[in-house]
């Protein structure tokens, strides 16, 4: 997959911090699975996963693969949005 591909390219084997903002519900569900993984895969235990979404649609999934540290609703963005703090599992 692309972040094995450029990660490797760049020689790192593991991130201390990933920032998505990507509309994951965008994508089917077997894409989004396989994209959290491999985030999850190139994690530490100290690393951080810090996601935007508009929709908690994706909690359920999110909870599986992650520890959630914290779920924050940030009201004063347009639009509202929900902020995830997530730890490898």
């Amino acid at each position: 997959n692309d972040l094995d591909y450029y990660l490797g390219k760049l020689k790192v084997r593991m991130v201390d911090y990933f920032v998505c903002s990507l509309p994951l519900l965008n994508f089917n569900i077997g894409r989004r699975i396989t994209f959290l993984k491999n985030i999850n895969k190139h994690m530490n235990k100290n690393s951080v996963f810090i996601l935007c979404q508009y929709t908690n649609k994706n909690g359920f999934l999110l909870k599986e693969i992650f520890k959630v540290i914290k779920e924050k609703r940030v009201l004063l963005n347009i639009p509202p949005t929900i902020v995830y703090i997530l730890k490898k599992r």
